[in-house]
């Protein structure tokens, strides 16, 4: 084996040495290298020439004459949950575990799990910066550098794009047909409102499947010109305005109005005639409860009055519990009942 060139050489040594290191036991010491160096970055000109260190995790940036242990003080007291040193250890061997940051795609894997979870379970993003969540990934896993929250905003935000572009695919695979099922709902602490658009259809396989593929915020007044222009948008952004071959809806004057005019719309524009609307079932045996319930209303009143009552009183609630007790059943919480529900 030959080299060309002292870098060559220079690396050869090193493998060399490595190697001789690990193969037999060697009568001198080598000199670790301080482990501060794994969050310093050195910074050198164009000869070459240490000019500065430069902080990885925060690019604070240190004159080249400064000392390890200034480094060090560093990395303790500005990131003391990701900088970890074994002070009692003063003589770092050469089997120990150094606690070295990932590399970036390593690091990137950890991140995308970490943005899964806090929008699966509707985490706020700032999460990443509270102290306990910190200290318990660090004490799973050092090496891992939590992202700030920032950064795990632009995430979520590719991520979405991402499965918005793994639905187009996906629907755009087959070719049957789809229904579609709308709501509106107001948020009750901001006010506002969001038009929500549900997929359902049967894949080559035979599998019923749903996908909830929009909400939409609304401004304004929700009328049914607002409403259709959102869902004609919506299914023109997935390819599938042709493929549409019905609409479920509540029976408010504007969702049945959006159905009538859908219909319409489908029809001038891709000629679909076999579109229908619906209205929920559920939505309309709720009419009829709420209507039948209107023959016995004072009945409904004095039981509503009683449920609300025992909810309020702890002493209620324990004399029920005695009464349950003493029958050997089991206890039910009285629950009042929802108009819309």
């Amino acid at each position: 084996m030959s080299f060309d060139n002292r870098d060559n050489i220079s690396e050869a040594d090193s493998f060399l040495s490595l190697a001789s290191t690990h193969s037999q036991p060697s009568n001198e010491k080598a000199k670790a290298a301080s482990d501060v160096w794994d969050y310093f970055q050195k910074i050198t000109d164009e000869n070459n020439i240490l000019k500065s260190n430069k902080c990885r995790l925060c690019n604070t940036t240190f004159a080249a004459s400064c000392a390890t242990t200034t480094l060090r003080c560093h990395l303790q007291k500005k990131h003391t949950i990701t900088y970890t040193s074994n002070i009692s250890n003063k003589q770092t061997k050469l089997t120990s575990y150094r606690f070295k940051p990932y590399t970036k795609s390593e690091q990137s894997h950890i991140t995308t799990n970490l943005v899964d979870w806090i929008t699966v379970n509707l985490q706020p993003f700032k999460i990443v910066e509270q102290v306990e969540f910190k200290k318990l990934v660090h004490s799973l896993d050092p090496r891992y550098i939590i992202p700030c929250r920032r950064t795990i905003k632009d995430n979520v935000i590719i991520r979405f794009t991402d499965s918005k572009k793994n639905i187009f695919t996906y629907l755009n695979s087959f070719t049957s047909k789809i229904a579609l099922t709308i709501d509106i709902w107001t948020c009750s602490i901001t006010s506002q409102s969001y038009l929500e658009i549900t997929i359902h259809f049967i894949t080559n396989l035979w599998e019923m499947k749903k996908c909830l593929i929009d909400i939409i915020p609304l401004q304004g007044s929700h009328n049914s010109s607002q409403i259709i222009n959102q869902i004609l948008l919506t299914l023109e952004e997935f390819n599938i305005n042709d493929r549409v071959i019905s609409l479920t809806t509540d029976n408010r004057s504007n969702m049945v109005a959006c159905g009538r005019d859908l219909t319409i719309e489908l029809d001038r524009e891709f000629l679909n005639l076999s579109f229908k609307h619906y209205r929920c079932a559920a939505h309309i045996i709720n009419l009829v409860v709420k209507a039948g319930l209107k023959c016995v209303d004072s009945a409904i009143i004095k039981l509503r009055q009683l449920v609300i009552k025992v909810r309020n009183s702890l002493k209620l609630l324990d004399d029920l519990r005695t009464i349950y007790s003493v029958k050997q059943k089991q206890f039910i919480m009285p629950v009042q009942d929802v108009e819309t529900r």
